[in-house]
Parts: C-alpha cells; structure tokens; sequence
C-alpha cells in the first residue's frame, strides 16, 4: 500500500479543503482521523494509529517533506496527520485595472492590426 506523491497531494488536499470549508467534516475528522483520512483517498492502513495534529502558526512546510514523513509514519504504524489551520487570503479592493486583468481583458495589442484593434 503505498500512494505515490501525486496520488497523495490530490488526496490531501480535498481532506485539507473539505476541513477548511465544513465545520462538520472538521468535526468527524477531529473524532475519527483515520476513517476520514481514508474517505477523503488517503491510503491507510487498518491497523495503524493516526493523530491529528493542528500546527498553530508558522509557515507550511513542503508536501513532498511531509509526503515523506507520511510514508515513514505507515510503515512504522503511526502517523501524524498535520492538518494546519485555514489559510489567511488577502481581502483587498481590486481596482478595476484589476478587475480587467483578471477577466483576461488585456489591453496590448500585437505587432500587426487584428479585428480587435482595427475599426471597420
């Protein structure tokens, strides 16, 4: 049984978003780690004990570190399933420049005169 890091990024984070997002998932997760974590795709095993773990503070590490130290965990029959708090997302005003670029309303044009830059 063994997810290979891509398997287990996709699997991860619909635990991660589902977490973040329902305060119910939370809560089952909190009360059963391990069922939820195999719900949500992750592959583990039966007999190994999981504990959830929420890091205050403090910048995420990299998956593929904690990829890592998943697979050590499954193998040596304990895993710490890190499930760090929601992240913080910048709620500024977007100017309408902003909104234009966004909605792919770019404003170059090329070298040479197309139907959007040329009136008829």
């Amino acid at each position: 049984m063994s997810q290979t890091l891509e398997q287990f990024s996709d699997a991860y984070t619909r635990l991660l978003i589902s977490s973040w997002s329902s305060s119910d998932y939370s809560e089952r997760l909190e009360a059963s780690p391990a069922d939820v974590a195999r719900e949500a795709g992750l592959e583990i095993a039966p007999e190994v004990q999981v504990t959830l773990v929420k890091p205050e503070g403090g910048e995420p590490g990299e998956l593929a570190d904690y990829y890592a130290t998943f697979q050590e965990g499954l193998r040596n029959g304990r895993v710490e399933l890190v499930v760090p708090g929601e992240p913080m997302i910048d709620m500024q005003q977007l100017t309408d420049e902003d909104l234009v670029e966004v909605a792919g309303g770019a404003r170059a044009c090329c070298c040479c005169p197309c139907s959007c830059c040329v009136e008829w």
